[in-house]
């Protein structure tokens, strides 16, 4: 977008935290914009300023406070201040959350922004709803396609997680905007791997140390991610039970850590019912970052069976930990993952066991951890992205 010569100084960047400002749901992407938004917010420049915004779907954005993770998660309303999100030309709007429940509902400021020389920008996670619907409720296929076809024709940055998620944009583009004469500019950013380096969400449930100690005590094997059909639990599962059953392998045990998602709920009876519960599987439904890392430690490897993804924060985590990966092959967990990282495929329980006995036989792999990155470099790539310049980087810590 052009902003012509007169652009002013202090440019503002309104960043929409409009989803984790009222309940952290603790998933990647939201791993993600906490991590981001303690970088952008660190930053020290005379050049720009960055400011939280959160929208809904009647009052519009209004800016809210810096301490709005700080908030205890029952605390509502919104933390807003007074002032309502006046953007000027130069200044961008960055849909940092994904907000597809409030954007389709504020098209109408977007378009008078984007006239007044306001950019707008969005971090695109994924097209999963696009490319597998039969994995979402109706009304999240609807509102992430009103969101999406919002971004293709009004957005003049769109940067995304993974080169898989930009060439998938692209193939979109090109075929459902047809109309559009000024397309956005695609950038991918490289996503951090390291938990603690910004401000996460800590405090460790009561018993804490005795599962830590059960997943010390055996061969765990953790998988991390909300229960959704995409993530691929009904077939670890199945595949752990004809390691238990046909194998006659007690050593196997199985540790998820993640929330319960939808279309799920036959599956989650099953994981809270399980005869194994408490000795061969544990679900842990809630777990703070801080906890989570300690899980990570505590465990012998990681298990990725999903069957679609934008990144796979995960498989960083875990790398970042030193454990041994045993991953989907698939592209994108090709892309972003380090070598020594090992891969099955299909969909068959029985072949996903087999993969598991020569993973948990075989030579321990440790993946290289020399390509991993901090959230500043992710913060860094997000601003080179939208063309703005800093006169100042990041504190040493937040990296």
């Amino acid at each position: 977008m052009n902003q012509g010569s007169g652009e002013r100084f202090p440019r503002n960047l309104f960043v929409d935290v409009s989803v984790i400002a009222r309940r952290d749901a603790g998933t990647g992407i939201q791993r993600v914009v906490r991590s981001l938004w303690c970088q952008l917010r660190a930053v020290d420049s005379d050049s720009m300023n960055v400011i939280p915004v959160a929208g809904t779907r009647r009052g519009g954005y209004r800016v809210i406070r810096n301490d709005f993770l700080e908030r205890p998660l029952s605390r509502l309303p919104l933390p807003f201040g007074k002032a309502r999100m006046r953007p000027k030309s130069g200044d961008i709007f960055l849909g940092l959350d994904l907000a597809a429940h409030i954007i389709p509902y504020r098209r109408s400021d977007l378009l008078r922004w984007r006239r007044a020389g306001v950019s707008l920008a969005f971090i695109l996670y994924d097209m999963l709803p696009i490319q597998h619907p039969e994995w979402f409720g109706v009304s999240m296929r609807t509102k992430f396609a009103q969101w999406l076809d919002i971004v293709g024709r009004q957005a003049d940055h769109v940067i995304c997680i993974s080169k898989s998620v930009a060439d998938d944009f692209r193939e979109w583009l090109t075929a459902a905007v047809t109309k559009r004469a000024e397309r956005p500019a695609i950038a991918v950013m490289r996503l951090g791997a390291f938990i603690r380096s910004t401000e996460s969400s800590g405090g460790m449930p009561l018993d804490a140390q005795d599962r830590l100690a059960w997943a010390r005590n055996n061969r765990t094997t953790l998988m991390v991610g909300t229960i959704e059909p995409r993530k691929g639990y009904d077939q670890a599962l199945a595949a752990f039970e004809h390691l238990w059953n046909e194998r006659q392998r007690s050593d196997a045990t199985l540790l998820i850590v993640g929330r319960p998602g939808w279309e799920t709920e036959a599956l989650q009876h099953r994981l809270r019912s399980h005869p194994e519960v408490g000795r061969r599987l544990c679900w842990i439904e809630n777990a703070s970052d801080e906890y989570l890392e300690k899980l990570y430690s505590a465990c012998s490897g990681l298990l990725l069976t999903s069957r679609g993804e934008g990144f796979g924060l995960p498989l960083i985590e875990a790398a970042v930990h030193g454990k041994p990966i045993l991953a989907r092959d698939m592209t994108v967990f090709r892309e972003v993952a380090p070598s020594g990282v090992a891969f099955f495929a299909g969909d068959d329980s029985v072949c996903l066991a087999e993969a598991m006995l020569s993973w948990l036989d075989g030579p321990v792999v440790i993946p290289a951890s020399v390509d991993l990155n901090g959230w500043d470099v992710t913060a860094g790539d997000l601003l080179a992205a939208l063309d703005m310049q800093i006169d100042a980087g990041w504190p040493a810590n937040m990296r």
